[in-house]
């Protein structure tokens, strides 16, 4: 056991990042990785750090998406996330006036944010909160920011055919905002 929790904590924040994505993206394919391990554990008396779960997921993953129309789906999608990516970071750089930094820590949560919201948009799943008095008042305080979350609205819009509700947009100003405090 404390071997697993040395192990994790010694990770990268990267490889922990993608541990919590998994987990959130994937739930039974992470929860089929915390089986094997048990497995692993039980029958071979081998115990495997915990974050190896990931790895086992990841396999089942990239497993379900070997099919060759799964793969046609996948690339558009991809391909159609990067234009959302890149739009949506143009649009921010252009509304504020700065150079957004690509490969930093807050732009990758950003990214990273995008891709859920994407990922939603496409499923025809959306948020349920109860924070639409919150996005009014930081509308206010953040118009900037808002707007910046409009124009990345605009661009899922046209992209994907999908409209967003104004939570999520709260969450794209609280990135927004996020990236453009570490810039100045």
């Amino acid at each position: 056991y404390r071997l697993a929790v040395t192990s994790f904590l010694c990770q990268p924040w990267s490889n922990r990042a993608l541990s919590f994505d998994v987990r959130q993206q994937y739930p039974v394919e992470f929860k089929i990785g915390e089986y094997a391990l048990r497995i692993i554990r039980k029958r071979l008396n081998v115990r495997l750090p915990a974050h190896e779960a990931v790895g086992i997921a990841m396999a089942f993953i990239n497993n379900m998406a070997d099919s060759d129309s799964c793969e046609v789906v996948k690339e558009f999608s991809a391909d159609i996330y990067d234009r959302v990516l890149e739009e949506s970071t143009v649009a921010v750089e252009n509304r504020l006036g700065i150079q957004v930094d690509r490969e930093g820590f807050d732009y990758a949560r950003f990214a990273t944010h995008l891709q859920y919201l994407f990922n939603r948009l496409n499923s025809g799943e959306s948020i349920v909160s109860d924070n639409r008095k919150m996005y009014l008042s930081l509308k206010k305080e953040y118009p900037v920011a808002s707007m910046c979350a409009d124009d990345i609205a605009s661009v899922l819009s046209r992209l994907t055919g999908r409209e967003l509700i104004d939570e999520e947009r709260l969450y794209l100003m609280m990135h927004i905002n996020r990236i453009a405090s570490k810039t100045r």
